[in-house]
């Protein structure tokens, strides 16, 4: 617990002293449910007084398990189930824009367990970038 509450710490005062953040949220096998401790890194952040100010691109990835159009599925339900997150715990809709990759960004090779795991994830870019002149919706998926 207090190895989360310090990394918790840092993470937030890196946020909004930083230009970006890098985030990295795990699923278990075939799963669209994040673990909770990088979900509450998140609310953590989302209750800063400034978080108007940032901006998060949520991206979901799979592991090579399954088929092609299953993984496209399931990076998609992963990101969306952060981006509704990222929403019910305050962000405004126009600060989050989502992507989903399937299999096709893997951060290493998917030889074994290990692996595999290290890209089921859903990567979290948190940027510093001001206030907007013009707020509108910055949600978008691939075709």
């Amino acid at each position: 617990m207090k190895k989360l509450l310090l990394i918790l710490a840092v993470l937030s005062q890196n946020v909004f002293a930083q230009d970006s953040v890098e985030l990295t949220i795990y699923f278990e096998d075939g799963s669209d449910v994040p673990s909770m401790p990088e979900m509450a890194m998140l609310d953590e952040i989302a209750q800063h007084p400034n978080s108007e100010q940032l901006r998060f691109w949520v991206v979901g990835h799979t592991d090579d398990k399954g088929s092609s159009k299953f993984n496209v599925e399931l990076s998609k339900e992963r990101a969306r189930m952060v981006a509704y997150h990222l929403l019910y715990s305050g962000i405004k809709p126009y600060n989050i824009l989502f992507e989903h990759y399937g299999e096709e960004c893997p951060v290493n090779e998917n030889e074994d367990n290990t692996s595999r795991a290290e890209n089921r994830r859903v990567e979290v870019l948190i940027s510093n970038i001001g206030e907007l002149d013009e707020p509108g919706f910055a949600g978008r998926y691939r075709p």
